[in-house]
């Protein structure tokens, strides 16, 4: 049974966090393309055995009521790295990674 979490960023594994659910992708055409887009993969088409981890959902849980948050995954985050590791002096320091937890809309 699959258990990685399909989120960039996120490492979370049935292994490693046995409380988190992973829910597989919808099928229904119009939700799917909803998910896909929060997903925000670029060139990525899920498979039967793609997952997504509770944490993506604002009750810890997807809801199947369009009317609910967690109809659509919302929470995920953000890698925003410094894409010149040296500064302009030429000196080295490392890349600084912010994470940011956004709500996609």
């Amino acid at each position: 049974m699959p258990g990685i979490c399909c989120a960039v960023g996120c490492d979370n594994s049935r292994q490693r966090n046995p409380g988190l659910q992973f829910v597989s992708i919808p099928k229904d055409v119009d939700r799917r393309n909803k998910w896909l887009a929060a997903i925000r993969r670029d060139h990525w088409q899920p498979t039967s055995n793609s997952r997504l981890c509770s944490q993506h959902f604002v009750s810890g849980r997807k809801n199947d009521n369009p009317m609910s948050p967690d109809y659509i995954p919302s929470l995920f985050a953000l890698e925003m790295a410094n894409p010149d590791p040296y500064t302009d002096s030429g000196s080295s320091e490392s890349v600084i990674e912010e994470i940011r937890i956004i709500r996609v809309i």
